[in-house]
């Protein structure tokens, strides 16, 4: 076994390591004066200003990018550049991004010129997606998957949305395991209340399936409510409609309802100026506005003002 030498900091090397070092290394990682020694705010702030001094006169300079002596030359696309640093330069991107496609085995045309040198990357396993053991397909509204992470894909969501939807109760009929084992159970507060367990909520039809809900469905499909709406009434769209058999079109509003003493509901009321069939006569006569009418009758004080 190798002798081992204790260094200031604690740690200990071997004495083959060790005996490559310089005499003045040897002595800074074993005789280091400065080690826990600590300097004053004002004796830090001289060192830093002088060293500023020297950066700005030229005295003290810092290699980087091709010029560092560790610097990589690196083969792109683009062409040969002394280091990533000029490379992602001239890719217009940040120094990390073009070292991840380095590490990216997709980027094959990205690559250090001397083979020697590589990222310690750690092993990569050989199984992915349906190789791996474990993987389970899952069921969509648009078709079966192999894996979760291939429907997130397809989907674009992310995957802890995707298993929200496969423990959430209302897409028990949306989101489910193909093996039909581990699906989990929604929070309570949702169950009587929302989707499906809501007792109206109506079923619907559409072009990709049959759905519990409205909201299952124009999530499913990707649109708003609104849009659902429109094409569960419009008859160019036959593929929506609700599986009840109900017809889909909302009853007609009359838009121009009996005004005045024509409508039913309306109240007769009495002022200091009379009486009147309806409030809206009654406003209008004494020039006032609606809501202020209305808290005139309501208001006990205004003994002038009150229903017939």
């Amino acid at each position: 076994m190798d002798d081992m030498v204790k260094l200031a900091n604690g740690k200990e090397v071997s004495w083959d390591e060790f005996s490559k070092w310089s005499g003045h290394k040897q002595y800074m990682n074993t005789i280091n004066p400065n080690l826990g020694k600590k300097y004053s705010d004002e004796v830090r702030r001289n060192m830093s200003e002088r060293k500023k001094e020297k950066i700005a006169s030229g005295e003290l300079t810092f290699k980087k990018g091709d010029d560092h002596p560790k610097s990589h030359p690196v083969s792109t696309p683009k062409g040969l550049f002394g280091s990533r640093q000029s490379a992602a330069k001239a890719y217009g991107i940040s120094l990390k991004r073009f070292s991840g496609w380095i590490k990216n085995p997709r980027f094959k045309d990205f690559k250090f010129i001397d083979d020697s040198f590589k990222y310690s990357l750690p092993e990569q396993k050989k199984r992915e997606g349906t190789e791996i053991h474990n993987a389970r397909a899952v069921v969509t509204p648009f078709g079966r998957f192999d894996t979760v992470k291939s429907a997130c894909e397809a989907l674009e969501i992310t995957l802890g949305t995707f298993y929200e939807r496969l423990r959430d109760e209302r897409y028990k009929s949306l989101y489910y395991y193909a093996d039909g084992n581990g699906i989990g159970t929604a929070s309570s507060n949702y169950i009587g209340l929302k989707g499906g367990s809501n007792g109206s909520a109506r079923r619907v039809m559409t072009p990709i399936g049959e759905f519990s809900t409205i909201k299952e469905a124009y999530t499913a499909l990707k649109i708003d409510m609104t849009t659902l709406y429109k094409r569960l009434k419009d008859e160019k769209y036959e593929d929506y409609y609700y599986s009840d058999g109900n017809i889909s079109k909302p009853k007609k509003i009359n838009k121009n309802p009996a005004k005045g003493a024509g409508n039913a509901a309306s109240r007769a009321v009495m002022t200091p100026i009379g009486k009147f069939s309806t409030l809206r006569e009654a406003h209008t006569a004494l020039g006032i506005s609606r809501p202020t009418l209305v808290s005139r009758l309501r208001d006990s004080e205004k003994r002038d003002y009150y229903y017939i």
